[in-house]
């Protein structure tokens, strides 16, 4: 019977020996997963960062790509303004001269 008994205690020793094992693995996994939580919420935050600061330069560029088409277009409108008054002129100084040639 005291045989039987100390078997069976070292079973139990055995088994408690392993699962204090497993305990402590699951412990350092679970304090590593924990820590990696953390690192990625940082880097979360950063990069959460780093997208609303390249959304408010993206508001500003299309704000200057509206202001460079519209200074195009009152340029290209001026540039074909002038050249109409040029082409204008230019037929005054033709008629005036082919009045005087007269």
């Amino acid at each position: 019977l005291l045989n039987q008994l100390r078997k069976a205690l070292e079973l139990v020793s055995k088994a408690r020996t392993g699962a204090k094992e497993a305990l402590d693995v699951a412990l350092a996994d679970g304090h590593a997963a924990l820590e990696q939580n953390e690192e990625l919420a940082k880097v979360m935050q950063g990069l959460q960062s780093d997208i609303d600061k390249t959304n408010g330069l993206l508001t500003d560029l299309e704000r200057i790509l509206q202001q460079a088409v519209k200074f195009y277009r009152e340029a290209s409108a001026k540039l074909v303004s002038e050249h109409q008054a040029g082409k204008d002129a230019l037929s005054l100084d033709q008629l005036h001269a082919s009045l005087l040639g007269e």
